[in-house]
Order: structure tokens, then sequence, then C-alpha cells
């Protein structure tokens, strides 16, 4: 019994397992058993497998009943491509960390006809289908007037038949013939300035308030290590930042760069379906491939890097994370501006005081005569006054110290050696001079003292 109840086990878990691995797509196949094969019509079987119905030679067929109760797929509200898992995640990523959208937004899309807002493109327009937000997509194409090197004019016909339903803007600007007039000292910096001015009015003109751009994570990468080489502050592209406008400052401008996250290569990769490679617009500017750029330097340079270290741009990203948020420009600028002012020799208190003693040192500028005769009266006459006050101070000092006694006498000492020098005091003879020996000693009370009564009355 015990034989037979583990037989029966096995039985049932092989039919579990068989009955499993058949999936919904594999019952709807057409199965024919070998007795059968070649004759008569295939059977198809429903998820029940209770409707199969043999004859001999033939075979009905029994059609399932939950066709008609199946869900039908969610159509696009536009017919594009859907960019593939990995840069819908980074798209994702980079709009929640930045706070790129927000429920009733008009975006203004710069479309070049590159693979990188070509891929944009794509995945706004998925972002809105899939998004619980509501916002409306503008697009923006500019038209330089260089027909030889790029023609974007390919592009109205490509928006008006696959989008015919987003509002699309075409403008023309002779941006090259403004550069000639003008002989900028870069002509690719100053197209680059002139689009982004006519793409901000574009969007005010449309009632815009967030302008869409197509730079990626390389190019994030590259800008951060040419301003740190070429001009020594750590800045790149900033992922979302206001532009203020001066005329009407309720109306400002959101610059936001959903593809911050992701790589050149997944945008490269996505624009190579046939449904897009097609569409794509070949850029051929002199100022921008034919000369070479440094930008085109540090590419490279980066890309021999990665080829050592497979998660170069990871640890990038990670660390350009703080730099792309709007206000560290502003502190990192604010730090490095008191560093170099205290390193300064202005602010430093060693130079101050050694620059205080070297004018003290210095003898004074040259004067006219007039006005050196009356700065000598004047010094002269200030010399005389502090002398006379530092004098009186001293002897209120002395007097309050000494006695009357020792005043007397110091008084009649300083007399005497005062007539001696002049020459007012004569020798006297050998009598005089015993006679002023003789001579009473009395002081200023009139009592018995050792100063003589003649140097008193003198």
């Amino acid at each position: 019994q015990k034989k037979k109840r583990q037989q029966q086990q096995q039985q049932r878990q092989q039919q579990n397992t068989v009955s499993a691995m058949v999936s919904t797509a594999e019952k709807k196949k057409a199965i024919r058993s070998s007795t059968e094969w070649g004759t008569g019509t295939p059977t198809i079987l429903n998820n029940n497998n209770n409707n199969k119905k043999k004859s001999n030679g033939t075979t009905t067929t029994a059609t399932t009943s939950d066709n008609g109760n199946k869900k039908k797929k969610k159509k696009s509200k536009y017919s594009h491509e859907k960019p593939p898992p990995k840069m819908m995640r980074l798209l994702y990523q980079a709009i929640h960390c930045f706070d790129m959208l927000s429920n009733g937004d008009r975006l203004l899309l710069g479309l070049s006809g590159g693979k990188d807002s070509l891929s944009l493109l794509h995945g706004l327009l998925e972002l809105q289908r899939q998004l619980p937000i509501q916002f409306d997509l503008h697009v923006c194409t500019i038209d330089p007037q260089m027909k030889d090197s790029y023609d974007p004019s390919s592009l109205q016909d490509y928006m008006k038949t696959t989008f015919p339903k987003v509002p699309y803007h075409y403008v023309t600007s002779d941006i090259l013939s403004r550069a000639t007039i003008q002989n900028p000292s870069s002509l690719c910096s100053y197209c680059a300035r002139m689009k982004r001015g006519i793409l901000y009015a574009t969007a005010r003109e449309q009632k815009c308030n967030k302008l869409v751009l197509a730079q990626h994570l390389d190019d994030a990468a590259e800008t951060f290590f040419m301003t740190l080489l070429h001009n020594g502050m750590l800045r790149t592209m900033k992922a979302n930042y206001c532009v203020v406008n001066d005329d009407d400052t309720n109306h400002n401008l959101s610059v936001i760069r959903p593809l911050i996250f992701c790589r050149e290569r997944d945008t490269t990769q996505f624009a190579q379906q046939p449904a897009l490679q097609q569409h794509l617009i070949a850029e051929n500017c002199p100022a921008c491939f034919e000369e070479p750029k440094e930008r085109a330097r540090v590419k490279k340079l980066l890309h021999r890097e990665e080829s050592l270290f497979p998660h170069f741009y990871d640890n990038i990203r990670t660390g350009l994370i703080p730099l792309m948020h709007d206000d560290m420009t502003a502190i990192l600028r604010s730090y490095s501006d008191e560093i170099h002012a205290k390193g300064k020799k202005e602010n430093n208190p060693i130079y101050q005081q050694r620059r205080k003693e070297r004018e003290e040192e210095q003898p004074p500028p040259p004067e006219t005569k007039e006005e050196q005769t009356t700065s000598d009266a004047a010094a002269a006459a200030d010399k005389e006054q502090q002398q006379q006050q530092h004098q009186k101070k001293k002897q209120a000092a002395l007097a309050e110290q000494l006695s009357d006694e020792i005043l007397l006498r110091e008084l009649a000492r300083r007399k005497a050696n005062r007539y001696r020098l002049v020459g007012a005091m004569k020798s006297t003879s050998s009598q005089q001079q015993q006679n002023q020996e003789d001579a009473v000693v009395c002081t200023k009370d009139g009592a018995n003292g050792t100063i003589r009564c003649y140097e008193l009355m003198e």
C-alpha cells in the first residue's frame, strides 16, 4: 500500500509540473496526435481541455469562449517608439530627483534632429502616456540657414505625419550672416548662444514655463573636465535651473535636462531603429565638426579611462549629482572668493602692518615754501604746548611726591647750573667765597636749613 501511494503521488506531481509548463500561448496552438499526423484538420485546445471531439479520419475544432473577455491593451495617444526600459528608468530617476515635472506644465523641446533630441522626444511622449500627471509638449526647431552643412527642413514633414497633435514651431534665423558681421571669437559658441536666445523667446511666446534640452551624462562629464582644466572651477551642466526674466519676474523660465543620467550610447542604440534612423539629421557644421575641438579631445580621454575602469561613468554620475544642483555654483564661488580674498596682500594683517611701518619711515612729500612755513609754525606751536603741558604734569607729580625742603634744594641747584652754563653767575674771589660759606642758611619756613639765603634771593 505504501508503494502504491508513493507511485500515485509521483504521478500527480508529474501531471502538475507538465500542466504548469504548458503556457497559455502553447494551449492555443494546434496539436495533433501521432496517429492522425498528416490527416484531417488540427484540433485547437481551449483552456479547459474539455472540448476535444475525435472522429474516424476527421476532427472538429473547438473555439474558446474567453477571447471576448480579454483585456485590450491601452493604445498610446501618439504613434511613437517606446524607448528601452533602461533609458526610461533613468528618465524617471532624473525627473524625480530634480523635480523637473509637475502637473499642468507646458514644455518646449528643442528638436535638432539628432539622436539625442529624437530619443528625448519619444521618451517624453511615453512619459506623457504613463505618468499620472498631465503636461503639454511643444516642439521647436531652429534653422540657422546653413543648407550645405545642416538642413532640418525634413523634420517638418516628419512631425506633421507622425505627431500631428503635437504643436510644432519651425523658426528660421540667418545666424551665419550675423556671425560674419560681428566676427565673434568662436563661431560655435556664438551659434549656441543665438539658438538658446531664440528658444527662450519662443517659449515665452507660447507661454511655456519649461525648456527641455537633450544633453546627457557624457556631455555633463565633458563640461566638468573642461571647466576644471581650463577655468579652475568645479562646474557642470545643471539638471534644473531657472532663467530670470528681468522684464517680467512673474514669468520666469526653467531649463530642464531629463537625459542627464543617460549615456550617449543609450540614445545612439535607440536611434538606430529603422523608424528613427531614416529621420536623423546629419550635422556637418564647419565650426563644430571640421576643426579639432577641445570637447572631442576630452571625449577621447574619458573613453580611454572607461576602457580601463568599466564603472567610470557611474562614479562620475555619483560625484556630479551635487554639482547639478542650481545653488551649488553660487555656494562654491562664495567659498573660493573668500579664500582668494584672504590670500591677497591687501587683506593680510602682517602685510598691512609692514606697509604702515614703511609709510611711517618714509619722509613726507616735499611742500611749497608757504605751506612749509605755515606747517612749521603750526608744528612748533603744537610742540611747545605739548612740552609745557608735559612739564606741568611732571612738576605736579614731583610736588606731590617730594617734600618742600627737597623741592627748594632742587630749584636752587637747577638755577645755579643754568647760570653757570649761560655765564650769568660770575666767579667770585676767595673772600667772597668765604663770606658765602659763612652766610646764613634758612628754609622756606624760616627755620634752620641747608640752603643759603642769597641763593634764595637770586
